[in-house]
């Protein structure tokens, strides 16, 4: 039985979200079928492509939250010099603390070859983000 009162909300988005996160870390991008992903959410297979068009727009979207994005964007907003790398170091542990987050993380780096719009994000975002810090730590040594 579904849950039909969260409709639109963004308590569906979030409850689609969470549960693509198990479900993928368990079976992997290509193993997992949205099915079970709705199932976990407990929501109607037809509700998941009101939010996610196609699996693979959830998949990235996914993929994107596994990469280590948010903490080294949040550490080049706080932190410079050597404290910036030890803010991104220490705060990288604790995102992959959890069994999902790693199992997704390799599966995202891995997953290149099957979703290549996957490895061209990872590729711009790592050249974005390197070039970031060198200039962020360039500014310090000036």
């Amino acid at each position: 039985m579904y849950n039909n009162d969260i409709r639109g909300s963004s308590e569906t988005r979030k409850k689609i979200i969470e549960s693509a996160i198990s479900i993928f870390s368990k079976y992997g991008y290509s193993g997992a079928s949205m099915e079970k992903i709705t199932e976990k959410a407990g929501i109607s297979k037809g509700l998941i492509f009101w939010y996610f068009k196609k699996k693979e727009d959830l998949i990235i979207e996914i993929a994107k939250m596994s990469l280590p994005l948010d903490v080294i964007n949040d550490a080049l907003m706080k932190y410079s010099g050597i404290e910036l790398l030890e803010n991104i170091g220490k705060n990288y542990f604790k995102k992959y603390a959890s069994n999902d987050m790693r199992s997704l993380f390799l599966y995202t780096l891995s997953s290149g070859s099957v979703y290549p719009i996957i490895s061209d994000n990872i590729k711009d975002i790592c050249t974005n983000i390197v070039r970031e810090i060198a200039q962020k730590r360039a500014m310090i040594i000036a």
